[in-house]
């Protein structure tokens, strides 16, 4: 009966808002921090997260390697432009994704998406043309500009491309690889980072990120971020072996799933804190309206005498709000607790004062409920069955006794 509630009863309503006030505040006490982030802690809410210290490497190719996969690229340039094929090129020759559908990559592309060398490659392209190889890292890519089709935006480009991957000498990689292994090793009893100084190699961190994602720097080489689902505090990985590079890693922060401690959100809290002080700034201005709007005052007269912004909203449900009002939840219940005519207000958000007169209050048909329960019904459980599936898996991922030997016997090249 709630879940129906919340989807379909709906209020109309006029809002005025006073923003917080935007000043330069100086340094914020750690005191009032600490306030801030206890009455948000709920905010601050996620999965299980995991923080890994990478170590990439890319893989070394001699010129003799460059130059046989550039000579192929180029070949490949001439024979499309002498008239065959690109797609069937594309079939029997790439090696990057979408081979087997002609290279066409599924989607468009802003012109500004490209960057650097590669949009000046493509961006200059005319419909069918075909750009000539450029070096894209450890492969040479070969783009043909396609026809835009219906789900084309104006002004995008849509593309095809046939990718050549640079071979590398299988007895330089396997070197290559045994060298990191010696690394693994000083970093399991030194760390990540200083085994790779002595190598003369930096790492990075990837940052906190949940179980089950791939944080954007492990995009080449997923597995790293597999194995940290398992993985202990300070655990070294294998090396890991992907197409351009080998990685490895190191656990450096986990944590279980609940509220992140202040240390993982001083950025947040911070921002909530200026907002906090922002806020109480503009309360001089909102107990002003109030006083107007407790005198009889339209709310229409009295919001533009203190600055503030007015707006309406028309059949808004506490599922589905008003966006103007979604940051406000404090409002959105007040709203369906107010009959109308009446007026809300004043309510303290996290950016701001919310001042409102209830419309139109419409509660459901609570009629309506038989024929959609099932539904209802189906979807609370759906939602519970996802959340109590993802702790399970999390349970069995904790628990499971797995070892990732894939870089101990996977060929380097």
């Amino acid at each position: 009966m709630q879940a129906f509630h919340d989807r379909f009863d709906r209020v109309d309503a006029t809002i005025a808002m006073l923003p917080w006030v935007s000043t330069a505040q100086g340094e914020i006490p750690d005191a009032e921090l600490e306030r801030v982030y206890q009455a948000n802690k709920s905010r601050f809410m996620s999965g299980a997260r995991t923080e890994l210290e990478v170590l990439q490497v890319p893989k070394k190719f001699t010129d003799a390697e460059t130059k046989a996969a550039r000579d192929q690229a180029e070949s490949l340039v001439r024979r499309a432009r002498a008239g065959e094929d690109f797609a069937q090129l594309a079939s029997d020759y790439s090696e990057g994704p979408g081979a087997d559908e002609g290279g066409v990559v599924k989607r468009s592309f802003r012109p500004d998406e490209f960057e650097g060398e590669i949009a000046s490659h493509i961006v200059p392209l005319q419909i069918n043309q075909i750009a000539d190889a450029f070096q894209d890292q450890t492969r040479f890519v070969i783009v043909k500009r396609m026809p835009p089709d219906s789900a084309t935006a104006p002004g995008n480009i849509r593309i095809a491309q046939i990718v050549v991957r640079i071979r590398a000498d299988a007895e330089l990689a396997a070197q290559q690889l045994e060298d990191l292994k010696k690394t693994v090793a000083r970093a399991r009893r030194e760390g990540l980072g200083r085994a790779a100084a002595a190598a003369g190699l930096a790492t990075f961190n990837t940052g906190p990120f949940e179980t089950g994602s791939v944080p954007p720097a492990l995009y080449a080489a997923p597995e790293a971020a597999e194995w940290a689902v398992n993985a202990k505090q300070n655990e070294v990985s294998t090396v890991f072996i992907s197409d351009d590079q080998f990685v490895i890693a190191q656990v450096t922060r986990q944590r279980a799933a609940g509220v992140a401690p202040r240390t993982e959100v001083t950025a947040q809290v911070r921002q909530l804190a200026e907002l906090d002080r922002g806020v109480g700034l503009a309360k001089g201005r909102a107990d002003t309206l109030a006083r107007m709007l407790a005198a009889g005052t339209p709310i229409e007269q009295a919001a533009p005498t203190v600055g503030a912004t007015l707006f309406t909203v028309a059949g808004t449900s506490r599922d589905a709000p008003d966006q103007r009002i979604s940051g406000a939840p404090e409002l959105i219940g007040a709203l369906f607790r107010t009959p109308a005519g009446k007026t809300v207000g004043p309510v303290r958000a996290v950016n701001g004062w919310y001042f409102a007169r209830v419309d139109r209050s419409a509660p459901a048909d609570t009629s309506m409920l038989v024929g959609l329960k099932g539904q209802i019904v189906s979807e609370i459980l759906e939602r519970r069955q996802r959340s109590f599936l993802s702790a399970f898996l999390t349970d069995l991922r904790s628990d499971a006794k797995v070892k990732d030997l894939r870089g101990q016997y996977t060929n380097a090249n």
